[in-house]
């Protein structure tokens, strides 16, 4: 979905090249969005706006232009600053009001994206063709701020520049953020010593404070000056590089991390021979409800994207939990979860890239833990620890008691979304079988699910999925096997031998 001349919804937010990203462009998007607010009653003249942004170099530049629009809509900035986006999600919740983070997430630093949250939560898909109405509309009345090039004129940069905060100190978002988690959790984290890989994670500060609060031993990295981009769904050879030199050379068998904006977590792991790994964030996901279940907490559904783990059924549905599949991506999840809740369910959902979605409010030893309906990075996390540590188990054993089934994903960069779409729309069954058959794969195809991509279950139980990105222009490939091994197989056939002839077919 796109406006006729701006910036584009992905899969969770507006994102664009840095180029695309103008002070114009940005301007009109956050006026749109408080218009369509307004329209519904849920936004008023003085009414603060919270906003945040990440770490990357073109942040601050697109602050500025959200700022400007906020007060030009008759709204209060709120500058956040430098924080993570479920702390100014869970800052304007806290308040009953809207909220801007500028943030790319997972995506390079010559990208980035404005992710909007309404008083009650997440943008939804059946928000954005209003919301880009609305763009389109004040696009047609733009005052006159901008040159030729989209950029603001100098003195309405100063202008917008007044707008933000100018310290790098923590401001109220992270500090509730992080009262959040140690008031409930309390010294849960004893005696486990920990890597955090900080690079420029925008969260770091506050992750610090969070574990260190809970008493765990943590032993971080150096934070990065330049921006370090983390996917957490692919987790590049080089970043688990970087953890098991740390690791090994400090004799530590746990490893976090987290993406640009914080919002999603990566648990890295010691397997029984030494070896190090990473947890997949669907499996974290599934973790995090066997520690909330142990831990007394009733949870009766879970949501998750498509291309999750199918262990999560296998586990979760024999102890009497529905599980149900969405298209990828949190606003999908989080409409389906919110289905559930409203029929009476205690319901959770989370995305394969580990970002926990807390539905309903939670109880723990006379203390309540409230929902928090947007991605979320150190709950999981915490969660999955404290369980092992509470039940004298490593990860490794935990996961080894789970049913055998393995996924993986990797993607082809500069893939324009446009050629993904016509892939994706080409695929019949029989055109695929050609295809497959072409490459060299002589399993029989049992099911094709078109629900968001192509998800291809082979007879023999092993799943491919194709999916364009739905925020930057890539193209890619999950699988499921009865191994990890054979998970990344399918995934580099797929990459290497499938899209191939898909694209010269």
């Amino acid at each position: 979905m796109t406006s006729t001349s701006g910036l584009r919804f992905g899969t969770s937010g507006l994102r664009d090249t840095v180029e695309r990203m103008t002070d114009l462009e940005c301007y009109v998007a956050t006026r749109g969005f408080l218009d369509y607010l307004s329209s519904i009653n849920k936004f008023t003249s003085n009414m603060k706006v919270p906003i945040a942004g990440d770490l990357r170099p073109s942040t601050r530049r697109i602050r500025r232009a959200v700022a400007l629009a906020i007060r030009d809509s008759g709204g209060i900035v709120d500058d956040q600053s430098l924080a993570s986006s479920p702390a100014l999600c869970l800052y304007a919740l806290n308040r009953g009001i809207p909220s801007i983070m500028v943030t790319g997430s997972h995506i390079p630093a010559d990208r980035n994206g404005i992710k909007f949250t309404m008083p009650d939560g997440e943008v939804m898909k059946s928000d954005e063709s209003e919301i880009l109405n609305c763009i389109e509309s004040q696009r047609k009345k733009l005052p006159l701020l901008f040159s030729n090039d989209g950029k603001f004129l100098p003195e309405i940069e100063k202008e917008a520049e007044r707008l933000l905060w100018h310290s790098e100190e923590l401001r109220s978002a992270d500090f509730e953020y992080c009262e959040r988690y140690i008031s409930f959790f309390g010294k849960c984290l004893s005696e486990i010593k920990m890597f955090f890989y900080q690079h420029s994670a925008v969260g770091r500060s506050a992750v610090t404070n969070i574990f260190s609060a809970l008493s765990a031993e943590l032993f971080a990295s150096p934070k990065s000056d330049d921006f370090v981009a983390i996917d957490t769904e692919s987790v590049s050879k080089n970043t688990l590089d970087i953890f098991r030199k740390v690791m090994d050379e400090e004799g530590i068998d746990i490893g976090i991390t987290t993406d640009g904006d914080s919002d999603r977590p990566l648990l890295v792991y010691r397997e029984l021979d030494g070896t190090i790994t990473h947890l997949t964030g669907d499996i974290l996901g599934l973790l995090s409800v066997i520690a909330l279940r142990h831990f007394g907490v009733k949870i009766n559904s879970v949501v998750v994207p498509i291309s999750a783990n199918d262990a999560i059924q296998k586990k979760l549905e024999s102890e009497g939990i529905s599980v149900h599949a969405t298209k990828i991506g949190s606003p999908y999840v989080i409409a389906e979860m919110n289905k559930e809740i409203a029929n009476g369910k205690n319901s959770v959902a989370w995305e394969s890239n580990g970002g926990f979605i807390l539905g309903t409010d939670i109880f723990l030893n006379g203390s309540k833990l409230r929902a928090l309906p947007t991605r979320d990075s150190m709950l999981p996390l915490i969660l999955t620890l404290s369980y092992a540590k509470y039940i004298g188990k490593s990860i490794y054993q935990i996961v080894s008691e789970l049913p055998m089934r393995f996924t993986a994903a990797d993607l082809i960069k500069n893939f324009p979304n446009e050629k993904g779409r016509a892939v994706i729309e080409s695929l019949t069954h029989e055109r695929l079988k050609r295809v497959l058959h072409n490459a060299g794969l002589i399993t029989s195809i049992q099911n094709i699910n078109y629900l968001d991509g192509v998800r291809i279950l082979f007879e023999n139980g092993e799943v491919m999925h194709f999916r364009p990105s739905g925020n930057a222009p890539e193209f890619r490939c999950y699988a499921v096997a009865d191994s990890k091994k054979r998970a990344e197989e399918i995934v580099e056939f797929g990459l290497k031998k499938v899209i191939p002839l898909l694209i010269e077919d």
